[in-house]
């Protein structure tokens, strides 16, 4: 069950397996190779204590040195049997039954979860003739009575490994949902965009990462409030709504080191992005879910885009790094962003990246890659360089100046920035908008002067294509028009 498990977890999950006790201390050597682990006879009672003693010391040390630090990590700890082995089936370890080992399991730290398999004597004995079963039996019975700590999972392993591990992953994926009890619901409870983990101030305060600010205001706010929760004070917030069910159970599923969850829910009512977080509070992945998603739909298109295109990103430009895809889900490495005073404004070499990205295609200077909602707030600044996400309407056939003009424009509608004058300077050869233009223009091998042509017919066509029911979509209406009236002429 545990290699099946393994198997239905991304990739690039990383497990520590863990057999019986985690073997800080030496493992006396000499094995005899006997398929009957209870064919030898328990030592004296004596030896058999210090024996119980020697284990319980290497599983203190084992759990700060190995399984803590792992499990920080955001790595996946399996242990299989445990100490409460010992207590169940004593003399597979050689020990006298007795109350010694259950006496210092209470001392020892708690899994976050337990699983135990079961199912009829006969089966397991025709599995594995170990035991006979009537010993099957009666170590069933045990491990309902054993204080592990964690409420244990009773799953029937009857059934093939793949749909037990399943299961497994399912149940831990509920149990994750009822654990996590406190939100703090952004802007407000009653128009949520934002949920934030409040559980504990490193959760809340990583949480905080699932939004990106915009404006000097938003960011000012935004710091404010994370340093707020760094305090502990978002304990004495009102208790908000949680996220969907169903969107927290599917991101916890794929990533069970996911501790906690911070979610943001976008334009589109069915979608969301969840940022994982562990208990270190350290980003673990970072999600995009669909609830109504179907095969083939946009993040499926956006899976194919990064497979086709992201490659073709080249520095300072960095395309995000997917993980895992499903018809309804897209796992991500984690973005380490930093925040931006001035988000608006495009410097020169990313602008060169993003014309070199352009690649014309081979009919023509006037078709190419374009990303197709190159936009200030799907530009992530990093440590390595800026990260490009949302690839869901990125084409190998788009038009030139496409991408710069969209995050120009949408700038400017939307974040007041860079205002009419500038652009107008920026056309005619002056200021940073111009030096963005020029760096684009060399890096795609396009010519200067049909900038200004590429712009008017941005705005013309992203006028008509509007859909009136989008938010700002008559600011974003009146904003087009303005501009067409004062770059027409030059």
């Amino acid at each position: 069950m545990c290699d099946a498990l393994i198997a239905e977890l991304p990739a690039s999950t990383k497990v520590m397996r863990v057999h019986h006790r985690p073997g800080v201390l030496p493992v006396r050597g000499g094995a005899s190779g006997s398929t009957d682990p209870r064919a030898s006879t328990p030592y004296p009672r004596v030896l058999s204590a210090l024996k119980t003693w020697f284990l319980f010391v290497d599983y203190r040390l084992g759990w700060t040195s190995r399984i803590k630090g792992a499990a920080k990590r955001g790595e996946l700890v399996l242990i299989e049997r445990g100490w409460w082995d010992l207590v169940v089936d004593p003399e597979r370890y050689r020990l006298q039954p007795s109350g010694l080992a259950r006496a210092l399991g209470r001392w020892l730290p708690r899994p976050d979860a337990t699983v135990v398999l079961e199912a009829p004597p006969e089966v397991m004995s025709g599995r594995k003739d170990e035991l006979p079963p009537k010993e099957i039996a009666r170590q069933s019975l045990a491990w309902r009575e054993v204080p592990s700590g964690a409420r244990p999972h009773y799953v029937d392993a009857t059934r093939p490994p793949r749909d037990i591990a399943r299961e497994v992953l399912q149940r831990l994926a509920g149990a994750g949902s009822a654990r996590e009890q406190r939100w703090l619901n952004l802007p407000t409870r009653r128009s949520a965009r934002w949920y934030v983990p409040t559980d504990t101030k490193t959760a809340a305060a990583a949480g905080f990462a699932i939004h990106q600010p915009m404006s000097v205001k938003a960011l000012v706010g935004w710091k404010l409030t994370k340093s707020a929760t760094r305090l502990g004070l978002s304990r004495i917030a009102p208790k908000g709504d949680p996220p969907p069910r169903a969107v927290t159970d599917l991101v916890r599923h794929k990533v069970p080191a996911a501790r906690h969850l911070a979610v943001a829910r976008a334009h589109d009512r069915s979608r969301y992005v969840c940022l994982a977080i562990d208990d270190a509070g350290s980003a673990v992945a970072l999600a995009k879910v669909d609830v109504e998603e179907d095969a083939g739909g946009s993040l499926q298109h956006e899976a194919d885009a990064l497979g086709k295109l992201g490659g073709g990103v080249t520095a300072p430009l960095l395309a995000p790094t997917l993980i895992d895809s499903e018809p309804s889900l897209l796992l991500f490495e984690p973005i380490l962003w930093r925040a931006r005073l001035r988000p608006w404004h495009l410097p020169a070499d990313v602008a060169a990246a993003l014309g070199r990205f352009y690649a014309p295609a081979g009919d023509g200077p006037d078709r190419g890659a374009t990303h197709g909602d190159f936009a200030p707030w799907n530009l992530l600044r990093t440590g390595k360089g800026w990260v490009l996400i949302d690839w869901e309407e990125a084409s190998e056939d788009g038009p030139a100046f496409f991408d710069l003009w969209h995050y120009l424009v949408q700038s400017h509608v939307l974040l007041g920035r860079p205002n009419t004058a500038e652009l107008a300077r920026g056309m005619a050869g002056a200021g940073w908008v111009s030096e963005a233009v020029n760096a684009y223009t060399q890096a795609a091998g396009l010519e200067r002067d049909d900038a200004v042509r590429s712009l008017v017919h941005y705005l013309s066509v992203s006028r008509d294509n509007l859909d009136p029911n989008v938010r700002h979509a008559d600011k974003a209406l009146r904003a087009r028009l303005a501009l067409l009236d004062r770059v027409k002429d030059l």
